[in-house]
């Protein structure tokens, strides 16, 4: 238990959008980091019967899974007719994958996998010598692997096979120092590698004691928690992914071993509404440390539709004052009555010209435009309760990409000009075509000269994420002089979710970042940062404190910090003004002075406000004074009156 919360146990290996199915009920190893291994997951001989198999596939893909894995708590290559269940999977025209160790000394059936369509076959180790290796793969000898390794690679080269392999190294305390002579071996056998963090110590593990009664205490432990989804969450374990096994029995989710306490039901007997349902209603959900997506109207449906199916009542509140449906849900359980409260951000249609997306944005998930157009909304939504109730006239997205927000920024305040300033030029002309946004380029060390002045709204989203602490000063640099009085300053952070996050799976930031050097740095010194690769410096990751934010903010006497919300935009979100005195003259000064009345029959806006070098500059038809920042009231309104005479003649 962590912070009053469960971790799941198999962290490293859940993908999105998938359907895992054993066709077997054995594995050769007793792994000490896996429930299999350590023999409360008990081997048997049973193994699905083809036509069963059939009928789960079949019920997969009209249920709209777009990819079956023939793996999850066994190893796929102990089904001595594995090639007919591949030749399934493809009749259903499905992307097919195994995971598998390898550790065999003999296996038939491998070429004949290949030929019947295997699209993806992930060997996985922990070791590059038996004595490494063995710590964890308890009862697997690395010579088997390496043999059968190369032997597959040799086939698929060779007959010109279209199955990919991806060696998988399973990183922990013990086997650091084989990483690179990992590497360098799959690069010789031409497959591909992938780096994932176990942060389980084998010598230590603690998997024997993850009974089924062990999860049943958990779910009953710590009352005051509130279940993620009652805020707003979803678990894509629950509506992407389903874990089946050789019996075509359906669990939880694949995160979990298959105990009684976790089994839903028998697949093929029930709905896809009632799986659904029974999945959100599980007691285990509200101690679970597995990380959320945000709900989205599509998974509210689905359930409205689930819980509609089941006789039970949906009652919808009106929208909140941010724009919220809360969905409050009644249903009966076979475990008795439950309540859950989903509370989902509504997403306004946004209009035909804006919904362009460009095939080279890397944050667009193919197929799921919705997603990616809520993510956008919600960070317009962020800014639009920092500038308040009067729309600005002129908004900068710095590092603007594809215009994932900007899009928003253009519906929601038509009538304001949009700057989008970025590195990438083929982003800058997409945004310019499809958006309407004016296109400002920087360089990699983030010099620009053409950022206009007197901004009521500079956005950082997903910015300062990818930049060390010496470009962090840069942009400071560039973007406080270009607000103009009272503007507003939005930038998003990695703070201490995000390092929880890390902590979880080391390699989240994939295998070019090393993940375990990054989080050190960041315990010692609250910020850190490493790039994607070395030949560019200049872009990667960082995680910042919220302390050392603070600190870093605190330098700059131009900015008043007016909010900080940890996770507020899944990144920590930071919302500056422009403060209309620096705060080291004046920390008591309120708002600029505004003022607007009519003179000799005309109509005079005025405006004061501040500027970086102590002044306050007010300009009137072309006529520029300046006063000193202390100027009390009365002195600034002769001041104002005698400008707006002067201008007269």
């Amino acid at each position: 238990m962590v912070g009053g919360r469960c971790h799941r146990l198999k962290d490293f290996s859940i993908q999105h959008n998938i359907a895992f199915i054993d066709t077997i009920d054995a594995c050769s190893l007793k792994c000490p980091t896996c429930v299999r291994g350590t023999g409360l997951m008990r081997n048997s001989s049973r193994k699905i019967e083809l036509e069963d198999f059939r009928k789960v596939v079949d019920k997969v893909k009209a249920e709209g899974y777009p990819r079956v894995g023939l793996y999850s708590w066994t190893e796929p290559f102990l089904n001595r007719t594995l090639e007919y269940y591949i030749e399934v999977v493809k009749d259903y025209d499905l992307p097919c994958e195994i995971s598998t160790t390898l550790s065999l000394r003999r296996i038939s059936n491998m070429e004949a996998c290949f030929r019947s369509g295997l699209d993806l076959m992930i060997v996985s180790i922990s070791g590059m010598d038996q004595g490494v290796y063995q710590r964890n793969h308890v009862g697997g000898n690395i010579d088997y692997v390496f043999a059968n390794l190369e032997k597959a690679s040799s086939l698929i080269r060779e007959n010109n096979l279209s199955t990919k392999i991806r060696l998988r190294f399973f990183k922990m305390e013990h086997n650091q120092h084989h990483i690179e002579s990992a590497r360098s071996y799959a690069e010789e056998l031409g497959v591909a590698f992938e780096l994932l963090q176990d942060s389980t110590d084998p010598s230590t593990s603690e998997y024997h004691k993850y009974t089924n009664d062990y999860f049943v205490k958990q779910s009953l432990s710590s009352p005051e928690l509130i279940a993620p989804e009652e805020v707003g969450k979803i678990c894509p374990l629950m509506f992407d992914v389903v874990a089946i096994d050789d019996k075509s029995d359906i669990y939880l989710c694949d995160a979990m071993p298959y105990h009684p306490f976790f089994r839903i039901g028998n697949y093929l007997d029930l709905s896809e509404d009632q799986l659904l349902l029974k999945r959100y209603s599980h007691s285990f959900c509200r101690v679970c440390t597995y990380p959320r997506r945000e709900a989205t109207d599509s998974d509210a449906h689905r359930l409205v539709r689930a819980i509609e199916a089941r006789t039970g009542r949906v009652s919808h509140a009106p929208l909140d004052k941010m724009g919220n449906r809360v969905l409050s849900i009644d249903f009966a359980t076979d475990e008795g009555s439950a309540v859950r409260y989903l509370s989902i951000d509504h997403t306004p249609e946004l209009s035909v010209e804006l919904q362009s997306i460009s095939d080279l944005d890397m944050l667009y998930v193919p197929h799921e435009p919705e997603r990616y157009y809520k993510t956008g909304y919600d960070a317009f939504k962020l800014c639009q309760k920092a500038v308040g109730k009067w729309p600005p006239r002129r908004v900068v997205d710095f590092g603007i990409g594809y215009g994932r927000v900007s899009r928003w920024f253009r519906q929601e305040w038509p009538s304001a000009i949009v700057y989008g300033v970025d590195i990438n030029t083929s982003s800058l002309s997409f945004v310019q075509q499809s958006l309407g946004v004016l296109p400002i380029q920087i360089d990699a060390h983030l010099s620009v000269k053409n950022i206009p002045g007197d901004i009521d709204l500079i956005f950082c989203g997903s910015l300062l994420t990818g930049l060390d602490e010496w470009q962090w000063d840069a942009v400071i640099r560039l973007v406080v002089p270009a607000l103009g009085p009272s503007g507003i300053l939005v930038i998003t952070t990695h703070g201490r979710a995000m390092s929880q996050m890390l902590r979880n799976n080391i390699s989240h930031f994939g295998e070019s970042i090393d993940g375990a050097s990054l989080l050190n740095t960041f315990e010692k010194e609250g910020f850190a940062y490493a790039p994607y690769a070395a030949d560019h410096p200049t872009f990667g990751v960082s995680l910042s404190s919220p302390a050392w934010v603070m600190s870093k903010l605190q330098q700059i006497p131009e900015l008043k910090i007016i909010s900080f919300e940890e996770q507020g935009w899944g990144q920590d979100v930071v919302v500056l003004k422009r403060n209309p005195w620096p705060m080291a003259v004046a920390s008591g000064a309120s708002e600029p002075v505004r003022a607007g009345y009519s003179a000799n029959g005309k109509a005079t806006s005025i405006t004061a406000f501040g500027g970086l070098d102590d002044r306050i500059e007010i300009s009137i038809a072309g006529t520029t004074v300046r006063v000193p920042a202390g100027v009390d009231r009365e002195t600034l309104k002769s001041v104002l009156v005698a400008l707006t005479n002067s201008s007269d003649h």
